[in-house]
Order: structure tokens, then C-alpha cells, then sequence
């Protein structure tokens, strides 16, 4: 569903998705901010990988 908000461009929606989420893994966090990048909202794809303390950042995240 994450992915589905986020290919859509409804980042709002996917972002109050994430954080109601009660695990968050690698994948859901690539996900939020490849969608914050691909809708060139880099300042929250910025936030979201300084904000979440689920995870550290993988080389897919960074790329």
C-alpha cells in the first residue's frame, strides 16, 4: 500500500501510512523516500532519512 501512495505521487498519504505503521523495516523506509525523490521533494526525502531510527540506510538508499 506504501508503494501504491507512492507511485501515485500521494506522498501525504504515504508518509501518515508510514509513521501509523507499527514495524517499519529497510524496505518501507526505501520506499518513503524513493517516493519523496521521485516526486522531487527532496527536502522530506532528506527529513525522512535523518527522522527514522528503524534502520540505517543501505547502498539502495543511497543510490
Amino acid at each position: 500500500m506504501l508503494d501504491g501512495y507512492s507511485k501515485a505521487g500521494e506522498m501525504n498519504k504515504a508518509f501518515k501510512l508510514f509513521e501509523r505503521m507499527l514495524e517499519r523495516d529497510i524496505v518501507s523506509w526505501n520506499t518513503l523516500v524513493c517516493g519523496y525523490s521521485k516526486t522531487e521533494d527532496m527536502v522530506m526525502a532528506s527529513l525522512s532519512c535523518n527522522d527514522v531510527d528503524c534502520c540505517d540506510e543501505n547502498i539502495v538508499t543511497l543510490v
